[in-house]
C-alpha cells in the first residue's frame, strides 16, 4: 500500500502521508477479486479524492462498498471505464459541494474537461 501511496502522491502532486489503521483493516479484510491492480486503483482514487493528509475509511469505503454483492448485481455488465469515470466525477462533485473547479482539481483534470464529461455522462449538479 505504501508503495502505491508514494507513486500516486507524486503523480497527483499530493502529500498523503499514510493510511489510518481502520482504513488499513478495511482494505486487508476486503476480498480482492482484481488482485493487486484493484488495490492499486483503490489507492489512486483515495489519494486523488482525499481531502486530508492520510487516507481514512471515508476515502475508501465508497469504493469498497461498491464492490459488495448487491452493488455488483446492480452494476452487472456496466462495469467499464466510463462508468467508473462517471462515478468518480459524481463523488468528486459531492465532496466539493458541486464546485466544478474544485472537483476538477481533485480529479487532476482541467475544468473544461470535467464540463465535457459532465455533459457526456448527463450528470446533474
Amino acid at each position: 500500500m505504501e508503495h502505491f501511496i508514494e507513486i500516486y502522491n507524486r503523480k497527483n502532486n499530493k502529500s498523503v502521508s499514510g493510511i489510518t489503521p481502520k482504513a488499513k483493516d478495511l482494505i486487508l479484510n476486503h476480498r480482492w477479486p482484481g488482485n493487486v491492480r484493484e488495490l492499486e486503483n483503490l489507492i489512486e482514487r483515495a489519494i486523488v479524492l482525499s481531502l486530508g493528509e492520510v487516507i481514512d475509511v471515508e476515502d475508501i469505503d465508497p469504493f469498497i462498498s461498491s464492490r459488495s454483492a448487491s452493488a455488483e448485481s446492480e452494476i452487472g455488465d456496466n462495469l467499464n471505464l466510463e462508468n467508473l469515470e462517471k462515478r468518480n466525477i459524481i463523488e468528486a462533485l459531492k465532496r466539493t459541494g458541486g464546485s466544478l473547479k474544485d472537483a476538477a482539481d481533485l480529479l487532476g483534470i482541467h475544468r473544461n474537461t470535467i464540463r465535457l464529461k459532465i455533459s457526456k455522462y448527463n450528470i446533474e449538479i
